[in-house]
């Protein structure tokens, strides 16, 4: 029998915990536990997550405040849910593909002939982001597109803008959604939150559980408002300009419990037709159908991310698993992937390094091992970091910029510098002769290698 290791979370020590994690399901959840609480009470986050397993509630947590006036986090708590918006409408086109109200192959033009190249596009390359329509991922740009007061307006704003008009293979456009979901207002006759809660009833008590919304948040009725922090505190994000026009691209509100039974009972075939969900789901094409593919090593998963306003968000389920995840943050420093990382680790037992979330302070002689020039030739950056008044100071610069950008750096570790702002962190390691040979920049899950050259 394998000895199961007493470990101690050191969120406040300034040291990474590393850990094998056990197959013990209340092992996993104190592993969870102690990450989402180091990540509050570091103010590195607030949000929500559910985990469901075989079918069932395995792991809920709801952690921070919906308000300035310091109202706190519930189970009921709703949240942007940005672009995972876009299953919702997915998921009620093929819907209304089973019930012969509407074909793949449909033209845009039987829907909305106003707009030009409409018989060019098809509800299929609506779905798969594969259509020659204006492309809209900006939030500048889908601002313009929040200022059209009815469908008509909308419709001359898109034309006014540049089509693509070549074979597209892939373009991720916000545009196709927002339309998807106006043609389903217009097939089912009712406004697309009517026809959505209709679809979705049985799957929660509340009459509303999931909507769309036309207004600004409300905290009095357990909606999250949107933070972000500086100066030690929490601020309230500035809102999007609400619109008047359904988006099914990115515009829906809910629990992260309701979404997780949500996606669960979708691919239990609660929902939909087996049949019509494996349509939706990405192939060796990675065109899936309001899903992109998200896999964690082995485990292969399905789901979306998002982000609106400082809203952050994923869900995401492992089929053969039996395991779905919903994760909602109305605050974000830390970034996203690198908890959804962390998750993936505690719930299929990968090694877990547990991170040091707070700032702590470094000798000079753990300074003086991190000073130098680091570079990646390949990719064009190099970092700078020197000592300035007894404090650490990195800049890095890329060749095709011409300054350097001088970046507020916090000490995690002894080698992990984190820029707060951006989620950026700096690993160095490869200790010789009293300095560190390697700097490792990661954010978001990717990294870049830079070696010392000075």
């Amino acid at each position: 029998m394998l000895a199961i290791k007493l470990i101690q979370i050191a969120f406040f020590l300034g040291c990474y915990t590393n850990v094998t994690a056990q197959n013990s399901d209340s092992y996993k959840i104190r592993l969870l536990d102690s990450l989402f609480n180091g990540l509050y009470t570091s103010k590195k986050s607030m949000g929500g997550i559910c985990i469901y397993k075989n079918g069932k509630e395995f792991y809920s947590k709801n952690y921070g405040i919906v308000n300035t006036s310091g109202k706190k986090a519930t189970p009921e708590t709703k949240y942007r849910i940005a672009s995972i918006s876009k299953i919702f409408t997915a998921y009620l086109i093929m819907q209304m593909v089973k019930e012969n109200k509407i074909s793949l192959d449909d033209k845009l033009s039987k829907y909305f002939v106003q707009i030009k190249n409409s018989d060019s596009v098809t509800i299929y390359n609506m779905l798969s982001h594969t259509s020659i329509l204006p492309v809209y991922t900006k939030s500048g740009d889908l601002e313009k597109l929040r200022k059209a007061k009815t469908i008509d307006e909308l419709i001359n704003i898109i034309n006014q803008q540049e089509f693509i008009l070549e074979n597209v293979k892939y373009k991720y456009n916000n545009l196709n959604y927002i339309l998807l979901g106006l043609i389903i207002e217009k097939i089912g006759n009712k406004s697309y939150n009517y026809i959505l809660n209709e679809s979705v009833k049985g799957l929660s008590n509340e009459e509303n559980a999931i909507y769309g919304l036309s207004r600004q948040i409300d905290a009095n009725k357990n909606e999250a408002k949107s933070f972000y922090f500086e100066n030690d505190v929490w601020k309230e994000e500035e809102e999007i300009t609400p619109t008047p026009i359904s988006d099914g691209s990115g515009f829906l509100v809910c629990t992260a419990k309701f979404l997780t039974n949500f996606m669960n009972k979708l691919f239990d075939g609660y929902l939909l037709d087996t049949n019509m969900l494996v349509k939706m789901l990405p192939g060796s094409d990675k065109k899936g159908l309001g899903f992109m593919k998200t896999d964690f090593g082995t485990h292969i998963g399905y789901g979306h991310s998002g982000r609106i306003e400082n809203f952050t968000c994923a869900t995401t389920i492992f089929p053969q698993d039996k395991i779905s995840i919903s994760f909602l943050q109305n605050a974000t420093v830390y970034p996203l992937n690198d908890i959804l990382l962390l998750i993936g680790d505690i719930l299929f037992n990968d090694t877990v390094e547990i991170p040091n979330f707070k700032e702590i302070m470094i000798t000079s002689d753990d300074k003086n091992k991190i000073t130098g020039e680091y570079i990646n030739e390949e990719e064009g950056y190099k970092i700078f970091v020197d000592i300035k008044k007894n404090e650490i100071r990195l800049r890095v610069k890329n060749t095709k910029s011409p300054f350097k950008m001088i970046l507020p750096v916090v000490a995690l570790t002894s080698s992990r510098l984190f820029f707060l702002k951006q989620g950026v962190f700096f690993d160095f390691s490869g200790l010789a002769e009293g300095k560190y040979s390697k700097c490792t920049m990661k954010v978001n899950g990717a990294k870049l290698l830079l070696t010392r050259t000075k």
